[in-house]
């Protein structure tokens, strides 16, 4: 539970920002329109520290989007990534620094929070959003024996997002949405260690497994405490989700020796869209996955849920001083113009590389016979290049030295 932020009890008075939701995009967003000089409040469901279903990898190029010290909510320093081929083969990179880390969502959540209410943010647990109600010149929150009255309104509540749905902004078509089961298993350094693969280095590294199920890919990553496991796929490809589940489990305990404990088992949903529609309505603006913005190959969201919290802090600010409400078009077209493409060449990505078994098995063939593809496939693993970038270069590579296999990708 966080300290009392000094909650004010006329609730009706008239916020600048009310913010729906304190994942990373809604503490972001928080914290910097207050920063900007907003009178903020932010209103989460539940309490802090709270349970989040998330494989916990943050990319370097994420943190480097904060002006904050992270360590406190950062586990294992990320330099090696394998990728298992569906036959078993390990194509293993590791780079020179370190391109990611593993991360508690529990503490970075909360820590960000915290850095929300340091800059002046008020934030208010235990408050379930319901309804949102446009007035003449305000949008209201209404929460169960609550309101909440702002000059404008930002829906950072998830992929399931109330805010979303009464101001009638998204609706996920199946191409949009990915089901995914994680669990956390509770180890010690020495087991975590030793259930772990090495990399070249020496290092634990993330690991990524496809084929295991279609139009995805398991994962096992490396806590301080224990492991982050999953498996995930996109829900317009026919697959079963627990059977396969059961199968990867059932492979990851023979092949490494070891019984585990899976009972924290969370399902949950990633949406992945293109931006093709819009994000904002009368003065409501959605970020993170409210907006629905999450790589396409990973299903990673972290990055774009930050970046869309900070330009939607910069247009609030921007709305309240100049007095324009209709200024919140300006969200619409910079989120679009700043990850737009990013996210269709992901898809692009992921529409080969989840098309089937044999496609992952002849990319991971192609990863093992060259340099050049691995590397390209280790950035995108990472999350540390644009997907744009990724994709001009993995065309131009294939298209060079390994036409034939291009085309049997597409066929």
């Amino acid at each position: 539970m966080l300290p009392n932020n000094d909650v004010s009890s006329d609730r009706m008075t008239l916020r600048d920002l009310v913010i729906v939701g304190g994942g990373p995009a809604g503490a972001v967003c928080a914290r910097m329109a207050a920063q900007n000089g907003l009178d903020v409040v932010l209103l989460e469901k539940e309490s802090y520290p709270r349970k989040k279903p998330c494989g916990g990898a943050l990319s370097q190029r994420t943190v480097n989007l904060l002006d904050l010290d992270l360590s406190s909510a950062l586990e294992n320093e990320i330099t090696t990534a394998i990728i298992h081929s569906p036959s078993g083969q390990d194509i293993i990179r590791t780079a020179n620094q370190i391109v990611g880390y593993t991360s508690s969502r529990e503490k970075l959540d909360a820590f960000l929070i915290e850095k929300a209410m340091d800059a002046g943010a008020e934030v208010i647990e235990n408050t379930r959003v319901v309804a949102v109600e446009h007035l003449r010149h305000a949008v209201r929150a209404l929460a169960k024996g609550d309101s909440h009255k702002g000059r404008l309104l930002v829906g950072a509540d998830g992929v399931n997002s109330i805010v979303a749905k009464r101001v009638g902004l998204r609706e996920w078509n199946a191409d949009e949405i990915a089901a995914c089961i994680v669990a956390d298993v509770s180890m010690n350094s020495d087991e975590v260690t030793n259930f772990m693969m090495r990399g070249d280095d020496d290092t634990l590294p993330l690991e990524i497994f496809l084929g295991v199920i279609g139009g995805g890919y398991g994962w096992v990553f490396p806590k301080a405490n224990g492991i982050s496991l999953g498996i995930g796929h996109r829900l317009d490809y026919e697959a079963d989700l627990y059977g396969s589940w059961n199968v990867f489990i059932n492979k990851l305990e023979r092949e490494r020796g070891i019984s585990l404990d899976v009972s924290s088992k969370k399902g949950a949903r990633i949406p992945m869209t293109s931006l093709d529609t819009r994000v904002t309505a009368r003065r409501t603006m959605l970020i993170g996955d409210a907006a629905g913005i999450a790589s396409s190959i990973t299903g990673e969201g972290v990055y774009y849920s930050i970046q869309s919290g900070l330009i939607a802090a910069e247009v609030a600010e921007e709305v309240v001083r100049m007095k324009r409400p209709h200024h919140i078009a300006a969200y619409d077209h910079r989120l679009k113009k700043s990850i737009r493409e990013e996210l269709k060449a992901a898809r692009f990505i992921s529409r080969y590389l989840f098309k089937s078994e044999k496609n992952a098995e002849l990319v991971c063939g192609l990863l093992e016979d060259d340099d050049r593809l691995a590397e390209l496939a280790f950035e995108m693993v990472t999350g540390n290049r644009p997907a744009t970038e990724i994709k001009n270069d993995l065309i131009k590579r294939m298209v060079r030295s390994h036409l034939l296999s291009m085309i049997k990708l597409a066929i």
